[in-house]
């Protein structure tokens, strides 16, 4: 992993239909990266993203995973640590799908 990817979040926790959006002149990460994902309410938590490919071509990042560390939201309510697949919607954004079974 070479850099840390910044995500901004609409929101002050992930759920399904959280939109993620990458900071300005940062691309999708092509592998495993190290995030760091900044909340509506200015919290922070630390992440990794592993990017899933398209199964016929094998490139082309499609989704991914996202592991995120324990937090706690600008307001003190702590979140626990989940794992959430994304898809891509837009170059730079990513939504969130659903939450995956291998939680932390």
């Amino acid at each position: 992993m070479d850099s840390v990817i910044t995500f901004h979040v609409s929101q002050s926790h992930l759920f399904p239909g959280a939109v993620l959006r990458l900071r300005d002149g940062q691309e999708s990460p092509a592998g495993a990266a190290e995030c760091v994902l900044v909340f509506s309410d200015e919290s922070e938590a630390e992440a990794e993203f592993v990017p899933t490919h398209d199964a016929e071509t094998g490139t082309g990042t499609t989704a991914g995973h996202l592991q995120v560390s324990a937090y706690a939201t600008g307001a003190g309510t702590p979140i626990g640590a989940k794992n959430w697949h994304l898809s891509q919607t837009t170059s730079g954004e990513l939504k969130v799908t659903r939450r995956t079974g291998d939680d932390n």
